[in-house]
């Protein structure tokens, strides 16, 4: 019997930790300046994002998942894009008060961009870059009330300008 009670707080104890872990992948945090958030609502109601030349300042988190070959369509890629105006040193939103996204790339139901519902965006500049904070909130599929998405940063998340990427000439 008090082997069968150790088995069983074994088993149980093993989801527990099995069910703490967090999924590993990538973090990237950029700001653009001079930019600006194109959002467009398409016939069918999904949303074309592109980020263009502006007059604004637009930030992209954008977090993937480390890829598991042995398993198909596992790719995930979750970003979250706003766009803010240029100058100050500070900033503080309310979501609905800016244009901001969240796009899910992955084999599932509701990948694509959404239009977050709620929430805020707060940063700061420093002088490598931008802290930034969020807590966010949307429906990523409009028909169902359990699939709300969240996300809040505890800490500010450093932002940094992307390198220019240098363009070979042609030569003749």
């Amino acid at each position: 019997m008090k082997k069968i009670a150790f088995a069983l707080a074994l088993i149980l104890s093993a989801g527990v930790v099995g069910a703490q872990q967090t999924i590993s992948g990538t973090h990237t945090y950029t700001y653009t300046p001079e930019s600006s958030l194109q959002i467009e609502e398409l016939e069918d109601g999904r949303l074309s994002v592109s980020i263009e030349r502006g007059k604004n300042m637009v930030f992209t988190y954008e977090f993937r998942k480390k890829d598991d070959p042995a398993i198909a369509d596992d790719e995930y890629t979750m970003r979250i894009i706003f766009e803010v105006p240029l100058g100050g040193t500070s900033f503080k939103y309310d979501a609905k008060d800016i244009k901001i996204v969240l796009m899910k790339g992955c084999f599932c139901t509701d990948r694509g961009y959404h239009r977050i519902v709620s929430g805020y965006v707060s940063g700061e500049k420093t002088c490598k870059g931008w802290k930034v904070k969020w807590k966010l909130e949307t429906k990523t599929v409009p028909e169902s009330e359990g699939n709300n998405w969240n996300s809040e940063t505890k800490k500010p998340a450093s932002f940094i300008r992307p390198k220019a990427v240098k363009q070979k000439g042609k030569t003749n």
